[in-house]
Parts: C-alpha cells; sequence; structure tokens
C-alpha cells in the first residue's frame, strides 16, 4: 500500500493517538494518585506515569523524525529527482543513499509499539495481583461480619436463658398463691394428725429447719447468680457490638475504596486495555515508514527502468505534506 492509499486511515489514527495518549496519562494520574488515599500496595519501581510519559514522547520523537524525513524528501530529494542536470544513475544512487537510515528509523518505530506492549503487560500482572488481594480482603471481612453476628446471636440465646432461669427462680422464692393456699392448708391437716405422735412431727420441723431449699439465705444467693450472670453477659454483648460495628466500618471502607466507581484492579485492567489499543495504533509509525520507503523505491525502480516519473513526483509531494501536517499534529498534542 502506497502513502496516498492509506493517507485517510493514517490521518485518523494519528488523531486518535493524540486523545488516547492525553486519556491513558489522565487515568494513570488518577490511579497513582489514589494510591495514598486508599492505601493501596504499589511496587516501587512501577512508576506508572513517568513511564508512560517516557514512552510518549519516544512515539513523538520517532513521528518528528518521520516529519524530517518527508520534509527532507519533499523539499530536497524531489527536485533533485527532477533535475534535468543530474544523470539518472546518480539519482538512483541518491535515493539509494537516502533510504538506508530510514532502515534503522522502522526498527526504532517497531521497538515503540513493543516497549507499549511491554507496559501494558507489567500492569496487567500488578492488576491481578491487586484484584487478588482484593478477593482475599473481601472474603476475610465476609467471614469477621459472620463471626460477629454468630457471637452476638450466641450470647443473646446465652441472655435469654439467664432470663429464664431468674425468672424461675423468683417464682419459686415468692410462690404461687394457689401453692402457697394449698401449703398452708395441707400442714395444718399435718398438725392436727402428728398431735399422737410429737416426737415424730418435732423430727419433721427440725429436717425442714436444716434442709438448704428452705434456707432464706441459700434462695436468695440462687436467684442473685442469675442476676450477675446476666449483667456479665450484656458487658460482653455490650463489647460484640462494638467489634462488629468496627467489622462493618471496616467493610464499608472497602466497599468505597474505588476509583471512578470501580474497584482498583477493574480500574487498572481498562487502562491496560487502552494501553494495547494505543499500542497497536502506534504501529502507524512502522507502517508509515514503510509506504514511504515502498514508494521511493518505486521511484527509483521507474527511474532505473527510465520510465516517466512525472506523476509519481506529482502525487508524492501533496502527499507528503498531508502526513507532514498530520505528525506535527501528533507531536504538538499534550
Amino acid at each position: 500500500m502506497s502513502l496516498q492509499q492509506s493517507a485517510p486511515k493514517s490521518q485518523y489514527i494519528l488523531l486518535l493517538l493524540g486523545e488516547e495518549t492525553k486519556s491513558i496519562d489522565k487515568h494513570l494520574f488518577d490511579f497513582e494518585d489514589s494510591v495514598a488515599k486508599l492505601e493501596l500496595p504499589l511496587p516501587v519501581d512501577l512508576d506508572l506515569c513517568r513511564v508512560f510519559s517516557e514512552l510518549v514522547w519516544k512515539s513523538k520523537d520517532v513521528a518528528g523524525d518521520i516529519r524530517v524525513s518527508m520534509n527532507d524528501f519533499r523539499y530536497v530529494m524531489l527536485r533533485e529527482i527532477q533535475s534535468r542536470s543530474t544523470r539518472t544513475q546518480e539519482k538512483v544512487d541518491k535515493l539509494t543513499k537516502w533510504l538506508e537510515p530510514i532502515r534503522a528509523q522502522i526498527q526504532v518505530s517497531i521497538a515503540i509499539s513493543i516497549q507499549f506492549r511491554r507496559f501494558a503487560g507489567d500492569i496487567k500482572v500488578y492488576a491481578e495481583s491487586l484484584r487478588t488481594s482484593e478477593e482475599t480482603e473481601a472474603k476475610a471481612i465476609r467471614r469477621s461480619v459472620d463471626l460477629a453476628n454468630r457471637r452476638i446471636e450466641e450470647c443473646d440465646a446465652k441472655i435469654e436463658d439467664q432470663s429464664t432461669i431468674g425468672c424461675s427462680g423468683m417464682f419459686l422464692q415468692f410462690g404461687h398463691p394457689f401453692s402457697m393456699r394449698y401449703h398452708h392448708r395441707s400442714h395444718s391437716q399435718k398438725s392436727c394428725q402428728c398431735n399422737s405422735k410429737t416426737s415424730s412431727c418435732t423430727s419433721l420441723a427440725s429436717s425442714q429447719h436444716h434442709d438448704p431449699e428452705h434456707h432464706p439465705q441459700s434462695n436468695e444467693s440462687e436467684m442473685m447468680r442469675p442476676q450477675s450472670n446476666l449483667r456479665q453477659l450484656r458487658r460482653i454483648r455490650e463489647q460484640l457490638q462494638v467489634e462488629k460495628h468496627d467489622v462493618l466500618a471496616r467493610q464499608h471502607r472497602f466497599h468505597t475504596r474505588t476509583i471512578h466507581n470501580m474497584r482498583p484492579s477493574d480500574f487498572l485492567f481498562t487502562v491496560v486495555s487502552s494501553i494495547e489499543v494505543l499500542a497497536e495504533h502506534m504501529v502507524v509509525l512502522q507502517n508509515t515508514y514503510n509506504e514511504l520507503s515502498s514508494d521511493v523505491k518505486e521511484l527509483r525502480n521507474a527511474l532505473w527502468h527510465r520510465r516517466s516519473i512525472d506523476t509519481l513526483v506529482n502525487s508524492f509531494g501533496p502527499t507528503l505534506d498531508v502526513y507532514s501536517k498530520m505528525f506535527e499534529k501528533y507531536q504538538a498534542s499534550t
């Protein structure tokens, strides 16, 4: 494909390069700006903004070299090729010599695309490690929330049990009105029956007096024990509630740790995709060199075979002007 044929597509891609580099640079800046705020682990050797900026300027240097080569060919070589005072062999030799540095420049342009791909790969590795740590932290937080809820539920169950025991103790101490009447009637009947057996009744009263279940102090102690347990359990529950609050606060911080409403790893993966697309578009530098070299070779072959070069020269000049402006615009983009 010649420069003239690929001009519309190349012009479109060069316009995209300017917008893409600006967008990626902003996203990388936003990420680095969020590293400290979100307490993200960032490898010391992964200086995202600096590396990307250096790569962009390298690509602009290559674009500048292409523009210089095109202007040199447009305003110097073409005039010499069209000169009637220069022999055909001299023209062929000059074109051959002019092509020599272009080969090295093609290799530089190829390296630019490769370096962008490697940069995208480095970020992808970091994004994958970041995603793993995010998933690990999310699971740990979920386990902590579940544990906090389970401990509170267990504590509530113990509080309920102790409350039931406390109520039962009070019931046994004060008794039920019906049971009291029944107890009084039964005791009266027993007293009457024991008139003829005074020693037996005395013995029964003595046994009741020493029975722990009928001792007032023992009943009071038994009743107070559940109340003490309740107070302790309620203090424990308050502490568990504080711990749960801390876990929920940690969970909230985790869910709000975002960049442009995205998890940091997801945000980086979108940047990686953009850089990979940019690397593909950087191939336009290599393609332009290849097409320029191809057009120059075609011109040289026409001279070698003594064919007319007027048509080639007339179309070549304006096409080089278009490309020169395109690369100049990309160089000027910020």
